[in-house]
Parts: structure tokens; C-alpha cells; sequence
């Protein structure tokens, strides 16, 4: 019996999908979307060499790879990839993340094909920058807010919401991922140089506004043209340093800690799920923060449910070495 009008286009269609399908079957699960995200991080992890991981835990200055900086360290308008360095230093290991960079959107797209072509696994490189109050790039006239602190003089966490919305807009149209901020440490010390980077002196205020930042930032998915991940930082105490030196040591108890310096981030990971966070340089009773297991693993994962990913201070790994022993 000959097939109907209807059939035949249907039938058409399936044998048309058929090549689709079947190659969909063959990529890796890691590259199939429609599998869960948790079982794709769990094939790709599997298929990774003990160098590869490592080299997505690192981070290299992006202006080392361009021909041209519109400053010391960033990309200028028409800057490109440097490919032989780009080969040299990276090979097919791969790219952890790129900062200090502020590339044009073309340029970060020729960086992101090139690592994606040249590396094994293809993994994407993770584009991450500053913009505390404001975004701009080389071919960018970004818009320039008021700085944090000035912010929290308003009390207004609807405006703090729109004001990292917007910065997260104007950064991810540039390839950005991911922005340093906001600053949630508490202004205790003010000979501590840092000062205009937070919210001021007070934890349930810097809770409020630091939630409402992160939620402004990061939307409602990340899986936008318009959204980045925050990592609020710099976790924790980082303001109320000894002498007020941005690496010296902080003198305070559990329950100071607790109901002070760890109130102010708390809402930030708890009610807006920040994916990031910084571990700040100083120690707590001799113990530095980057190795510090009671916060960053008891605290932060055990007892915030924190779902993302920690990051040094710059230098920060060091530090253990040439400044704590």
C-alpha cells in the first residue's frame, strides 16, 4: 500500500535525522547535551590525565598571548592571539582560565576556538576578570557605577540586583565568564586600604546587598548571553586585618567569626548560590585561609551547601610557602 502524502514526509524527515542521531550516539557522553550534567562531568573527568586536570586548576595573564596591550596588561582593540606562544605554553593540555585580559568579543572568540581545536579533550577556557563596579573592555565604553561602598549607602538591594545585572551583561558580550566580586568582607579595620571595595562595617547589611549583587549577577541561569558567575570574596575576615595590612593576620574567636565575618557571605552562598569564591591570604590562629579545612570545607561545603568552585587569592598558593611556612 503506497504511503500517504503525510507518511512519506514523515518518513523522509526520520531517514534525514536518521545520520544525526547516530552520530549524536557516537560523540562522548561529556558532549551530549541532553545527558545529565552530573553524568557529562563524570565521563569527562574519567577521560582526563592527571596533567590535564591540573592544568584546569590554573590560571595564566591573558595580555601574554595577545600582540598588542592597550596598557600593561590589557588586550587592545585590535589585539590577536599570539599562536606560537599559545602553542608553546599551552599545547593540547588545554586552559584552566585567562585574566587580566579585557579582550574585544573577537578576541576572546579566536582564543576560545583555538584552545577548544588544539586541546585533547576540548574543553573551553574560562574567561574571568574584574569589575567590582563596572566592565569595559578595550572595544568596550562600559558603564562605570559607584563603588561599592557608595552603593551600600543607598540600602536599596533592588538597586544593588540591577547595578551587577548590568555589569554582567556588559561582560559577558565581551566572552567573560566570571567576575571577582562582589567584596563581602566586613570593614572593621579602616587602616585596611580595601575599604571602598565592600559594603561598610556592617554583616546583616553586607548580607543583603552581597545577595542581592549575586542574584543580579548570575540571573536566574547562567546558560544566558547576559550572565556570569560571582565570587564573592574574600572569604573570610579579609577586613579586620592586623595593622590593617591586606595579608596580615586575623585575631578573632569562633563566635566572632561566625556571627561577624561569616554573616556577611552567608545569604550570598545560601540564598543566591554563588558558583565561586575567594579564599582570602591571611591566617586565622596561625591557620592560612587557602589550607583553612574548618572553613572552606566544614563551613562553606558541609554546612552551606556550597555547589561551586574555590579560588586562591592571586599569589595566593605561594603565599603558603614564602609567607606562612
Amino acid at each position: 500500500m503506497p504511503l500517504s502524502p503525510i507518511k512519506a514526509a514523515c518518513v523522509g524527515l526520520l531517514l534525514q535525522l536518521a545520520p544525526m542521531q547516530a552520530h549524536a550516539q557516537t560523540l562522548p557522553i561529556y558532549k551530549r547535551p541532553a545527558i545529565p550534567i552530573e553524568r557529562r562531568v563524570q565521563d569527562l573527568v574519567s577521560r582526563m590525565t592527571v596533567a590535564e586536570k591540573a592544568r584546569q586548576l590554573d590560571m595564566y595573564s591573558g595580555s601574554d598571548f595577545v600582540d598588542k596591550r592597550a596598557d600593561g596588561t590589557h588586550a587592545a582593540s585590535d589585539a590577536q592571539l599570539r599562536t606560537e606562544t599559545a602553542e608553546k605554553t599551552w599545547g593540547s593540555l588545554g586552559v584552566g582560565s585567562l585574566h587580566d585580559l579585557y579582550a574585544p568579543a573577537a578576541l576572546s572568540n579566536e582564543i576560545q576556538r583555538w584552545v577548544m581545536a588544539h586541546s585533547r579533550l576540548g574543553i573551553p577556557v574560562l574567561f574571568i576578570e574584574e569589575g567590582l563596579h563596572g566592565f569595559s573592555d578595550a572595544a568596550l565604553d562600559g558603564t562605570l557605577y559607584p563603588q561599592s561602598i557608595n552603593l551600600a549607602a543607598t540600602w536599596n538591594p533592588d538597586m544593588a540586583r540591577e547595578t551587577a545585572a548590568g555589569i554582567a551583561s556588559e561582560a559577558r558580550a565581551s566572552g567573560v565568564d566570571m567576575i571577582l566580586g562582589p567584596v563581602l568582607d566586613v570593614a572593621r579595620e579602616p587602616r585596611w586600604g580595601r575599604v571602598e571595595e565592600d559594603f561598610g562595617e556592617d554583616p546583616y547589611l553586607t548580607g543583603v546587598l552581597g545577595a542581592a549583587y549575586v542574584a543580579g549577577m548570575q540571573g536566574t541561569s547562567l546558560a544566558t548571553d547576559h550572565s556570569v558567575i560571582a565570587e564573592p570574596k574574600h572569604f573570610a575576615g579579609h577586613g579586620s586585618p592586623e595593622g590593617g595590612l591586606n595579608t596580615a593576620p586575623v585575631h578573632a574567636g569562633e563566635r566572632e567569626i561566625r556571627t561577624i565575618m561569616l554573616r556577611s557571605f552567608e545569604p550570598a552562598i545560601r540564598q543566591s548560590h554563588a558558583m565561586g569564591a575567594m579564599a582570602a591570604y591571611h591566617e586565622i590562629d596561625g591557620i592560612p585561609v587557602t589550607a583553612n579545612p574548618w572553613l572552606l570545607t566544614s563551613v562553606l561545603r558541609k554546612e552551606w551547601g556550597f555547589q561551586g568552585f574555590v579560588l586562591s587569592d592571586l599569589g595566593a598558593i605561594r603565599l603558603l610557602y614564602d609567607t606562612h611556612h
